[in-house]
């Protein structure tokens, strides 16, 4: 019942990744839109499956948000901007719903994903700005939250529970 969600974020995620990528910027203009419609969607999901992982869904949200923004007042000039901050909400929304073990591995992938040194494209190099946004490796880390969380979440969870 959630697909409509997940489809609504994927296609979403395509366009802001191609635009970042592309501009260095996530326009407002899609990203601001997520929350009504995934929440929306979420909520029609709810209903149909008589589930709400309402608090849940909002704390994996916050931490997202919380995440990101420390993360931009931090380290200012690390590739996350303003536009991290808005999209991490929203992935928060989605990755919530599906569980705590997917909201923290996606939180994580994209971390992770970035720092395994994905090589840059040979045109930021070129012209000397090798700094890519951070959105493109949130999305990565979200979808592989997406397809595996929920087991790698429980793996993550049984390590730092020492179980």
């Amino acid at each position: 019942m959630v697909l409509p969600a997940l489809l609504y974020v994927f296609a979403s995620g395509i366009a802001l990744m191609l635009i970042d990528l592309d501009h260095d910027r996530l326009p407002d203009v899609i990203v601001l839109p997520c929350y009504p419609v995934v929440t929306a969607l979420l909520g029609v999901a709810g209903l149909v499956a008589g589930g709400f992982p309402v608090a849940r869904t909002g704390l994996s949200a916050a931490v997202w948000l919380a995440v990101y923004s420390l993360i931009r007042m931090a380290m200012p000039v690390e590739g996350t901007g303003l536009g991290e901050v808005k999209l991490s909400g929203v992935l928060g929304l989605l990755l919530g719903w599906l569980g705590w073990g997917p909201s923290l591995v996606g939180l994580l992938a994209g971390f992770v994903i970035r720092a395994a040194g994905i090589r840059l494209p040979a045109k930021r190099r070129a012209e000397g700005t090798a700094q890519i946004a951070h959105s493109p490796f949130m999305l990565a880390g979200t979808a592989l939250a997406i397809f595996a969380g929920a087991p790698l979440g429980h793996l993550l969870l049984s390590i730092f529970a020492g179980k």
